[in-house]
This record gives structure tokens, C-alpha cells and sequence, in this order.
């Protein structure tokens, strides 16, 4: 899975209208939304969505239009993140007016023209660099064991086998390694 370890930040201006994004880690989206709506007040709208995957393996998707026209903001964001690997991330965009009408078409470019930009300027990490853990897995849980480890995304560096069970060697997020255990 990869996720988003630095923040990465763009700026775009089309039309005399002013295009602010960052792509963010979820941990830092509420924060960062905070900081944005103190620090431009004036901007006529605060864009965002974010992709989140659960300990479960469940992906939650959310945007807003935040008063753009509908489905010509918030979508196109969220389809920034829809089409790339990276897990657990928020963009958020913030748009200042500059007086000219983009039209449905024009918004949905320049929203997603900003929100790829944000995301290819931060810097990403592939989280199974992040953790490896070798465990023990008894004969009997092993059809379990094995399923969680694909529905998790866990990747498989070595097996053996033993007396007691067999032994895997998995790298991949620690959360998710985490819960694997638990269910030994």
C-alpha cells in the first residue's frame, strides 16, 4: 500500500482564478482543512475528498463541492485518488475567483489538473518497506491466516515449515501486520 509520508502542495492559476492544493496523509486532513479555512478566509470555496481504507480492508471515499456546481469539484478530486495507488490520503483544494466562468468543463480540469499536481509533488511511501514481522501460524488457522493476509494486502517474503505450524515472513503495514497477529 502506499500512502503519503510528506505533504505535496501546487498552485495553479487558470483564468485569474487561483488553484491551492495539497495532497495530505488522513491522519492530517482534519488539520489541515482547520489551518486552510483560518489562513484564506476570503476564498470562495475549500475543496476536498479523501480515500481511507479501514483495518477491515474497507475503502471509505468522501468529497465536497463545497458550493461549486455539483459534481465539478469534489468528484474530480476524488478521482485523482480513485485512480492512483495511494491509500489513506485527503487532498484538499482551495479556490480564490478571479471573475471569469470556467464552466463545468473548465472547473473539472482545473481541479483535477491541481489535485494530480499536489499528489505527484509529495512524497510517497510504499508502507510494505515499513514493517516485516515473522509469525507462526498453526496448521489448523491457516486458511484464515492466509485469507486476512491477502484481504490486508500483506505481501509474503518467506514460508517455512515447522513443527508447529508454518512460519511467514510478511512485510506491509504495520496496523494491518498487527491485526494478522491478533487473529493467531
Amino acid at each position: 500500500m502506499i500512502i503519503i509520508s510528506e505533504e505535496g502542495f501546487a498552485e495553479l492559476e487558470i483564468k485569474k482564478s487561483k488553484f491551492i492544493s495539497y495532497a495530505v496523509h488522513i491522519d492530517e486532513f482534519e488539520k489541515k482543512l482547520e489551518i486552510l479555512k483560518k489562513n484564506h478566509p476570503k476564498a470562495r470555496h475549500i475543496v476536498w475528498a479523501y480515500k481511507k481504507i479501514d483495518s477491515s480492508g474497507n475503502v471509505e471515499l468522501k468529497s465536497t463541492d463545497d458550493g461549486e456546481p455539483k459534481g465539478t469539484a469534489g468528484k474530480p478530486t476524488l478521482n485523482v485518488l480513485g485512480y492512483s495507488d495511494v491509500q489513506d490520503a485527503a487532498i484538499l483544494t482551495v479556490r480564490y475567483f478571479g471573475g471569469i466562468l470556467l464552466g463545468t468543463g473548465g472547473l473539472v480540469k482545473a481541479y483535477s489538473d491541481a489535485a494530480n499536481l499536489a499528489l505527484k509533488n509529495s512524497k510517497l511511501v510504499d508502507t510494505y518497506e515499513i514493517y516485516a514481522e515473522t509469525i507462526v501460524v498453526p496448521f489448523e488457522k491457516s486458511q484464515n491466516i492466509f485469507y486476512l493476509i491477502d484481504k490486508y494486502n500483506i505481501k509474503i517474503v518467506e514460508q517455512n515449515y515447522g513443527e508447529k505450524g508454518i512460519i511467514i515472513k510478511v512485510m506491509g503495514n504495520k496496523r494491518f501486520v498487527e491485526d494478522l497477529k491478533g487473529n493467531l
